[in-house]
């Protein structure tokens, strides 16, 4: 589906470019979180709170 979305040549919103910056760093702390405790819920809730600091604060 993201290859019908954003074909070659046409170049992404700048909202999702936006995205693809933020969420790279969010992704990277809630996996090493999943992997340490094992617990999705605290995985869903750290990400949730990871992504909005960044947002927030760093972005």
């Amino acid at each position: 589906m993201p290859f019908f979305v954003f074909p070659d040549g046409k170049t992404p919103l700048a909202y999702i470019r936006y995205l693809g910056s933020v969420l790279f760093y969010a992704i990277l702390c809630i996996t090493v979180l999943h992997k340490w405790k094992k617990n999705t819920l605290l995985s869903i809730g750290a990400g949730t709170v990871i992504y909005m600091f960044l947002v927030q604060v760093l972005f």
